[in-house]
């Protein structure tokens, strides 16, 4: 006799054909470290960058200039044409909460949250350079 095929059968596994369980991940091993003493830690080195600029009109809503990123580990914000309002949500930077950056002095941020930035009295052009840890 031949084979016999019926509707709805499935296709076997190859665990069910070799007539063995599937294959199931071991769990990773989890080791309790307890320091005793200081511990010396290395930073990873930055080793990309990018560079963005954007331009922002007289009193114009907030503009987020930076997402958050986990990759960040810094980023040097600089701006030329007058103040610029910096903070790290739409909301505050739209009721002037944020930081009120005066003259055109560069700042640094080492942190990888959102960055919104708005121009309160002046067209105001905002370069971010932005640096990415090795991964």
């Amino acid at each position: 006799m031949g084979t016999r095929l019926v509707q709805g059968d499935e296709t076997p596994e190859i665990e069910e054909m070799q007539g063995r369980e599937p294959a199931v991940p071991a769990p990773p091993i989890v080791v309790p470290v307890d320091v005793v003493g200081p511990v010396r830690v290395q930073a990873l080195p930055a080793r990309s960058f990018a560079v963005r600029d954007m331009a922002l009109a007289n009193a114009a809503d907030p503009q987020r200039l930076l997402g958050q990123d986990l990759l960040r580990s810094r980023v040097v914000i600089a701006w030329s044409g007058g103040d610029l309002v910096i903070a790290p949500s739409f909301e505050e930077a739209g009721a002037n909460r944020g930081r009120l950056a005066v003259g055109s002095s560069p700042i640094t941020f080492q942190h990888t949250e959102e960055v919104w930035v708005r121009a309160p009295a002046a067209d105001v052009t905002v370069t971010a350079h932005i640096e990415q840890w090795a991964v």
